[in-house]
């Protein structure tokens, strides 16, 4: 039996960000940073990626100030000493599927199909 490693994650929150979109050797990566209040006067900030079709629906239908729902898994990597930065371990978000809230209580979660128009995700709704 294989076992799933990854750290699965879901977030609400805001994007806090601008989202900013990045041509890599893997694919267009679109990141942004990821406002959450767990409680009262307590804000986390989350930096999240999506690729390729996911970040050109981020790109085409959030901006700053947002409201936004993010499932995604945990990665960890280390960025490289340079002149001015020391090595250091950085922590992020890559989303699965990012969701629109329809009230307080439901979300409407997307995934891309045919470019950055928003398409329901199926395997959320109610059969």
């Amino acid at each position: 039996m294989k076992i799933n490693s990854r750290t699965e994650i879901t977030l609400s929150g805001y994007v806090g960000t601008v989202p900013e979109k990045k041509e890599t050797p893997n694919g267009a990566l679109v990141s942004f940073r990821m406002s959450v209040r767990p409680k009262p006067l307590v804000t986390e900030w989350y930096s999240v990626s999506a690729w390729r079709g996911l970040g050109d629906l981020v790109m085409a239908n959030y901006k700053k100030g947002s409201a936004i729902k993010v499932t995604g898994h945990i990665r960890q990597y280390k960025l490289l000493k340079t002149d001015t930065r020391p090595e250091r371990e950085v922590w992020d978000v890559v989303a699965h599927r990012v969701g629109i809230f329809i009230d307080e209580d439901e979300v409407q979660w997307f995934r891309p199909e045919g470019g950055a128009k928003l398409t329901p995700d199926s395997s959320d709704l109610a059969a």
